[in-house]
């Protein structure tokens, strides 16, 4: 429940008395004096904090977080979103966290003013763009330790690559009866999307448009979520056979959730797997097109190289199309629940 009354009162209060004190910023008289100015502004920003603090403190943003995310994750937000009052006070004790601290504490903004919006009906204006310009360099040791991550991961003092993970999992889930999961694993593995972005592409497959270049075909996703965007992408078209006498089907948007509580599977290793594998045909740019993580207006200049772009890709996963393979037969044994 995300809204308890009795507890929630002073925080209400607060929260309106921060809306009196908006109003009275746009209806003060410019002619002033500045010291009078800045004293408004200044209790102005002094309950916005109030209001912050109020609501990181509070049991039911806890509660309203984990209804929301995954476990781990809500208390991820919920451990960063108590130093979020510190932040909005003094914008430069984020220098005194390491770079990945700083940027956790950020992250956290966003649930917060969620919360206010749905429980209070309160609009929290919060500059995070200017907040992040106090986000301390990244130390040489942060970026070393970020590489190794990626590139290893420990697990029972045995090292595998992300490779070797991302297939470990997609013989794991080529085992079960769940169709749809098989399907986004193994699309997941050869696109690098990410999860919400399959769930949108099974969703609108026969409205998507798909380019056929030889052995690959291109499809254009269009998705736009805010600041995550997928234009195109690239798959075998061994795999767009099977897809398409399957799709289109509805895949929750949460369907990466399901699948690590069901069987145990991280979905973001294909993601990473995808980089690791086409990092030695595809440079950045041309990744970060596939991926959805280029700028609007550089992709008219990487789509005119989309040929050389998919034959470069196709060298890249050659050595991968048996799982297409071993997908084919899955889906022909039968006692499949295509809905799971």
């Amino acid at each position: 429940m995300l809204w308890r009354r009795g507890e929630d009162s002073n925080l209400l209060d607060i929260s309106q008395g921060l809306r009196g004190e908006t109003s009275s910023i746009s209806q003060s008289d410019r002619s002033k004096p500045p010291q009078d100015i800045s004293q408004v502004i200044g209790s102005y920003h002094n309950s916005t904090v109030k209001v912050v603090n109020a609501i990181v403190n509070n049991p039911n943003f806890r509660d309203y977080l984990e209804g929301r995310y995954r476990k781990d994750y809500a208390a991820y937000l919920y451990r960063n979103a108590k130093l979020v009052p510190q932040v909005l006070t003094n914008p430069a004790i984020l220098k005194k966290f390491s770079h990945r601290k700083a940027r956790a504490i950020l992250e956290a903004i966003t649930p917060i003013k969620d919360y206010a919006k749905i429980s209070l009906g309160f609009k929290l204006d919060i500059d995070t763009q200017l907040l992040r310009k106090h986000l301390p360099e990244k130390t040489v040791s942060e970026v070393t330790e970020e590489i190794l991550k990626y590139e290893l991961k420990v697990n029972e003092s045995m090292r595998k690559s992300i490779i070797s993970q991302a297939l470990d999992s997609l013989n794991k889930i080529l085992k079960t009866n769940s169709v749809l999961y098989k399907l986004a694993l193994v699309t997941q593995f050869f696109t690098g999307l990410r999860g919400s972005e399959i769930a949108f592409m099974f969703k609108n497959w026969k409205t998507r448009k798909k380019l056929f270049l030889d052995d690959v075909v291109l499809i254009t996703l269009d998705y736009d979520r805010k600041k995550k965007k997928a234009y195109i992408t690239l798959i075998p078209r061994k795999l767009y056979n099977i897809l398409n006498e399957v799709l289109p089907k509805e895949l929750s948007i949460w369907w990466v959730d399901t699948v690590r509580e069901r069987y145990g599977i991280n979905t973001s290793i294909m993601r990473k797997s995808w980089v690791a594998i086409t990092v030695r045909y595809l440079d950045e740019g041309e990744r970060n097109l596939l991926q959805g993580r280029l700028k609007t207006i550089e992709v008219k200049d990487y789509i005119k190289h989309i040929l050389d772009i998919s034959k470069r890709y196709k060298e890249a996963f050659t050595q991968y199309e048996y799982l297409i393979d071993y997908l084919s037969e899955s889906l022909g044994k039968g006692n499949h629940n295509p809905s799971s």
